[in-house]
């Protein structure tokens, strides 16, 4: 079967206003299905339907909403019981940034619920219904800052964690099912806060996108994130070939590294990453 017949003629995008999550719900109107976008933005999303319609002549539901909150899940469940959706992605996360004694406990939280509960609902709902008709995807994207504690980021790095894990065991448990499963690791993606972040740091640390070292290779990704239709592309691509796939070499390579690293070493290595010396002027 090819795209559209294995994983049509719905796809359900959550987290798709801008960056990533955008070019995942334009990738899946390219490839000839019907999308279901679902992110906080409702404008934004307005915006980027109107396009998908006139691009691709896809039909397009957009559903504002914030995955923060497990009331949204059956906001979902009944947007979405009319029509058949082959293909969930989960895009959606909260990263507040912190030592974990300085971040609001409510923020944590908010992250946790959004990484590691909203997450497994959604996916019990829409697989099941796969499941059934013998046929689907589930495409989850994390993160990098999967392989390892750090610092600065202690509930988004373990809930992405989780995520790689339960994507993990949905691959294996629902490929007799017919539905094909693969998880993303992500690494640095554009956007304007991020642009921001790089600008402050000092660029003779972007230099090594060749080095053999992981320090400098991982430093030197920071520096030249993926497009994010690279990265849709990625996992689209990939999706029958599970369990976990990356965004460009670059990315595999830190993660396949950092994993084989002892745990010690590869803390120490993002939290490295994390404190890249700023620019002196």
């Amino acid at each position: 079967m090819d795209f559209k017949e294995k994983y049509g003629p719905w796809a359900f995008i959550a987290g798709a206003s801008f960056g990533l999550g955008a070019a995942l719900a334009e990738n899946a109107a390219e490839r000839g299905l019907n999308v279901v976008t679902l992110a906080r933005n409702a404008a934004l999303l307005e915006e980027n339907a109107e396009q998908l319609r006139e691009r691709y002549g896809a039909k397009v539901r957009v559903l504002p909403g914030d995955l923060t909150s497990t009331e949204i899940v059956q906001t979902i469940a009944d947007a979405t019981e009319d029509i058949e959706v082959g293909l969930f992605v989960y895009n959606a996360t909260v990263a507040s940034r912190g030592r974990f004694l300085d971040v609001a406990i409510e923020d944590t939280l908010k992250s946790v619920t959004i990484n590691c509960v909203v997450l497994p609902m959604l996916a019990k709902i829409f697989a099941t219904k796969m499941a059934a008709r013998g046929r689907g995807g589930i495409g989850i994207v994390t993160s990098l800052s999967a392989t390892a504690g750090s610092v600065y980021y202690a509930a988004y790095n373990a809930g992405k964690a989780f995520q790689w894990i339960f994507g993990e065991t949905l691959w294996s448990e629902l490929g007799e099912a017919g539905i094909d499963v693969n998880t993303l690791f992500a690494g640095a993606m554009p956007s304007p806060g991020y642009t921001r972040h790089i600008e402050r740091l000092d660029p003779a640390y972007g230099v090594g996108s060749d080095s053999a070292d992981l320090l400098e290779r991982a430093r030197a990704n920071m520096f030249h994130p993926t497009p994010p239709d690279v990265a849709a592309k990625a996992l689209y691509d990939q999706l029958s070939h599970g369990p976990v796939c990356f965004s460009f070499p670059g990315d595999e390579y830190v993660g396949v590294g950092a994993l084989a690293l002892p745990r010690a070493e590869a803390i120490s290595l993002w939290r490295q990453v994390q404190e890249t010396p700023l620019r002196t002027k």
